[in-house]
This record gives structure tokens, C-alpha cells and sequence, in this order.
């Protein structure tokens, strides 16, 4: 290994134990209320140090979103392989999504903040790219069964699979972002059973649609 490959992977490593930091700070005493000093004094680094790897604290919660997305991802793609019917592969995005929740809370407020985060962060940032570039990666994994389900006739071809795919995963209005936490804890099981209502609702309606564009 090179001088320059080892120095990489040492700055990679403290990069890791940096977000780590975080997650854990943020989650305990809430973004508002953390501080980067807090983050430098638990990893026993000096403040400089924290801001040669990352701008901002708000860029410090992008890195964390893009982290939560690749464990999402992971998850995710592991249940949907569990089976070839279309169908149950879209209900099991959404026990993937509950699942994630309940397991990860930290990961899941990340996911909820991005928005705000991202406003104050430079677009050129390398957390901001990724993690776009991660979403997207999600929304078309979603897709890609929307698709498949429609080939196999599964799924009605009369529905969009792109709007479909919004409606499942997006940041604003998708599934995920509108389940929620009773407290940082544990999950809001009343949000849960709205949820695989919905989900029930738009495979129905998938399975039979005749909808026209009425824009």
C-alpha cells in the first residue's frame, strides 16, 4: 500500500468516526442544541480538524442522510428480493419502510430534515451530490418493479409508473416521509395502519386503474 493510499484510508476512517459522533450527539441532544465543539470533544479532535471533513454542521446532517440512504437501500433491496410477485414486493417497500423506522429513529430523522439541511448547504458539496444521486437510485429500484409489474400484468398499464414511484418515495409527500415517531423511540403505530391503508388503496387501484391524465 502507497503512502497516498494509506493516508486516504486514514482520512476515510476518521471520516467514519466523525459521522458516528454525530448520529450519536445529534440524536441525544438534537441538532439545534448540538454543537460542532461537541462532536470535536467526543472524537478528541480539535474543532479544526472536524471542519477539514466537513463545512458546516448542516453538511455533517447531509453526510448522515447519505449514510441513512445507503442502509435504507440495503434493506430495502433485500426484501424486495424476497419475492417475484410485484405486487408483494410493493407492500414489502412499505414493511421495509416501518421496519427501518422502528429499527433506525436516528437514521429516520435524518431522512425528515434533509430539506432543511440542504438549503444551507453549497450545492457543489460532495454529500449533496451523493446523496442525490442515492435518492434517485431508490426512486428507480421503486420504478423498476412498477415496470415489471406492468410487463407481467400485474399492474394495469394505465397508470404513470413514475407517479406512482413519487408516491411511494419522495421526500416531501412519499410514503416514508409521512409515517412518523410517537416519540425518538418507537414508531407511531396509528400512522403505521394509514400507511398500509394507503398502500392497499394504490395497489387496487394499480391492479384496476383506467385512469386518464386529466391535466
Amino acid at each position: 500500500m502507497s503512502i497516498l493510499e494509506r493516508k486516504e484510508r486514514e482520512k476515510e476512517q476518521r471520516k467514519q468516526v466523525i459521522l458516528s459522533a454525530a448520529e450519536k450527539i445529534f440524536y441525544e441532544k438534537g441538532f439545534e442544541t448540538a454543537t460542532m465543539q461537541d462532536i470535536a470533544d467526543y472524537c478528541e479532535l480539535s474543532k479544526g480538524t472536524l471542519y477539514l471533513y466537513f463545512k458546516t454542521k448542516n453538511e455533517l446532517c447531509i453526510a448522515i442522510y447519505s449514510k441513512s440512504l445507503e442502509k435504507f437501500r440495503e434493506e430495502l433491496i433485500e426484501r424486495i428480493n424476497q419475492t417475484n410477485d410485484s405486487i408483494q414486493k410493493i407492500k414489502n417497500i412499505t414493511f421495509c419502510f416501518i421496519d427501518f423506522i422502528d429499527k433506525h429513529p436516528a437514521y429516520y430523522q435524518a431522512i425528515l430534515n434533509y430539506r432543511q439541511h440542504r438549503t444551507l448547504c453549497s450545492e457543489d458539496s460532495e454529500f449533496i451530490k451523493k446523496s442525490s444521486i442515492q435518492h434517485l437510485e431508490i426512486a428507480n429500484l421503486i420504478r423498476k418493479i412498477i415496470d415489471e409489474g406492468i410487463i407481467k400484468k400485474d399492474i394495469s398499464s394505465g397508470i404513470d409508473p413514475k407517479q406512482i414511484a413519487n408516491l411511494i418515495w419522495n421526500e416531501k409527500t412519499g410514503i416514508l416521509s409521512c409515517t412518523t415517531l410517537s416519540n425518538k423511540d418507537g414508531l407511531d403505530y396509528e400512522a403505521c395502519k394509514s400507511v398500509n391503508y394507503f398502500i392497499e388503496i394504490l395497489i387496487k387501484a394499480i391492479k384496476e386503474s383506467t385512469i386518464n391524465n386529466f391535466y
